[in-house]
């Protein structure tokens, strides 16, 4: 990633998130957010004051507010819930993560997506 590839994303009341990332055509990035060396597909939703550290977002995906995600896959169709915490792990399409989550070295699939990887 070069240096035209980082944006800073200004909302309609000056409180700027800091995006340091590949964008698709993502849907909404809330406030004060810092995105540093991630990747995030179309139509995903950022909740306000997350935090997305060397993480990759597939499509479809909604992350709500405070949650805080290093080093991940999220695929797509997937939700976070509120103040999440996911830290090295990957979370399959179509998983729930609840609000106040913490997830550490972790696939989180159901079952029957075990035979699908």
């Amino acid at each position: 990633m070069n240096a035209s590839d980082r944006k800073t994303v200004k909302h309609q009341n000056s409180i700027k998130s800091q995006v340091d990332a590949i964008t698709g055509n993502v849907k909404a990035i809330g406030e004060k957010c810092l995105i540093k060396r991630s990747i995030i597909g179309n139509n995903c939703t950022i909740g306000d004051k997350v935090k997305l550290m060397n993480t990759i977002v597939m499509d479809n995906v909604t992350i709500e507010e405070g949650s805080n995600i290093q080093g991940s896959v999220v695929c797509s169709n997937a939700h976070i819930g509120t103040n999440a915490e996911v830290k090295d792990c990957i979370i399959a399409s179509m998983q729930n993560v609840h609000s106040l989550a913490k997830f550490t070295n972790e696939v989180i699939m159901d079952i029957d997506q075990m035979m699908e990887l």
